[in-house]
């Protein structure tokens, strides 16, 4: 199982006991990848195997890959071909998606960061566009809003992702396991019980999840250091829904680092009554 010892089988617990699903995969996502080229460059990808809960080795054996789009965080540009990666609007507009055709197939994930400075050196949460399992495990055809067969299917056939579902706060959970053993006995003003994972707050459509959000927060009603999570699910099974908005999993997640520094008192989070 992926990162489950110690501390995070305590936390799964406890995310268990308050209804936040938990979902398991294979990989190598460790407290090591924090502040890494790597955890810029493949958050999302990582995230897209809990989220679906796949087996990277399941992957391998069918040659499906996933690619994650990282969007440049610049100001807003045009959505064309020479502003291809680029700004705010770019990302918003993209979705997640898959791409098949001959041997060649991938899981289409894209990432935007979000920073608390404008040298764009503290990164304070990471926006993933991912995929839902039960997409990938299909292999029919997607149509066009006018009801035309396209040649992409929406997936790449039953056993592609195991399940469950994971929710956007196991990757939160993930990270706190991570930022935890990061720090381990060193100095920090949030202890580990005082550091709380809540269930994903829901965004019913995209604009409603592209709006700003805090993604920690001090709750003085309590004290507690509350990590929180925005997702946007849409199966592809949602009667009505037009296919390309289908198969949509989407979460706003805390930025490993920001996490680590609002713990160890170098960086402060937004107070809330």
């Amino acid at each position: 199982m992926r990162r489950r010892s110690g501390i995070a089988a305590i936390l799964a617990a406890s995310l268990v006991a308050t209804g936040v699903g938990v979902a398991v995969a294979s990989g190598s996502w460790t407290e090591a990848t924090i502040a890494t080229p790597r955890g810029f460059f493949e958050f999302c990808k990582d995230k897209q195997l809990d989220i679906a809960g796949i087996n990277p080795a399941t992957l391998a054996t069918n040659g499906i890959a996933i690619t994650n789009t990282v969007y440049d965080n610049v100001a807003g540009q045009p959505n064309n071909d020479q502003a291809l990666n680029k700004g705010w609007d770019a990302f918003v507009l993209g979705k997640s998606g898959i791409f098949s055709s001959g041997i060649t197939k991938q899981i289409l994930v894209s990432q935007y960061v979000e920073y608390l400075d404008s040298a764009k050196t503290q990164p304070s949460q990471i926006r993933c566009k991912m995929r839902t399992g039960e997409s990938l495990n299909r292999n029919d055809f997607q149509r066009l809003d006018d009801g035309t067969v396209t040649t992409t299917p929406w997936g790449f056939g039953p056993g592609t992702a195991a399940g469950p579902e994971a929710t956007c706060a196991v990757i939160n959970a993930q990270t706190v396991t991570n930022v935890d053993t990061l720090i381990g006995a060193g100095a920090r003003v949030f202890a580990p019980g005082d550091v709380v994972v809540d269930p994903d707050v829901i965004a019913a459509i995209g604009p409603a999840w592209t709006t700003p959000f805090d993604a920690l927060q001090v709750v003085t009603a309590d004290g507690k250091l509350h990590v929180r999570a925005k997702a946007l699910v849409s199966p592809s099974t949602t009667p009505g829904n037009l296919d390309r908005f289908g198969g949509a999993h989407y979460c706003t997640s805390v930025a490993p680092e920001y996490l680590r520094d609002v713990i160890t008192g170098a960086a402060s989070a937004p107070v809330v009554p």
